[in-house]
């Protein structure tokens, strides 16, 4: 089986995981910054209409938790800490991203609440991502 097989399967029980506990799959939108284009614009042709420059939209399937944090003693320390596991069978998150929750790409309007993405972990054995934990604020 190769990792792209076993990280289908992973982002399925992600999916099936969401169904289980909650109202189904927790579909999340993953907004990136369009780079610039690659060639000067020609100050001749007419000028477009809209943002010419629109942000990339990504589906990711997922699921979140909160956990307390403990210190070396078990101890609470009065911390929480929010994590996002998605799946890796589409784009790989940056840490310059940002995420909506429970917001479908075909859902996402002006009014649409982004979070910062603090920091991305892989879990990718042999080299191939089998999923990604995100960090969030609280």
């Amino acid at each position: 089986m190769s990792g792209a097989e076993i990280a289908a399967e992973v982002a399925a029980a992600l999916a099936e995981a969401g169904e289980a506990v909650g109202t189904g799959p927790l579909i999340c939108t993953i907004r990136r910054a369009n780079p610039a284009p690659d060639e000067p614009q020609n100050p001749r042709d007419e000028p477009s209409v809209g943002d010419g420059n629109p942000p990339m939209l990504f589906a990711v399937t997922g699921i979140e938790s909160v956990q307390d944090v403990r210190d070396m003693s078990g101890m609470l320390v009065g911390v929480k800490k929010r994590t996002l596991t998605i799946d890796a069978t589409g784009v790989a998150p940056l840490k310059s991203d940002v995420i909506a929750i429970g917001v479908a790409p075909a859902s996402v309007t002006a009014q649409t609440m982004f979070e910062e993405i603090l920091a991305v972990s892989p879990l990718s054995p042999g080299g191939t991502a089998l999923l990604y934990e995100l960090s969030l604020a609280v």
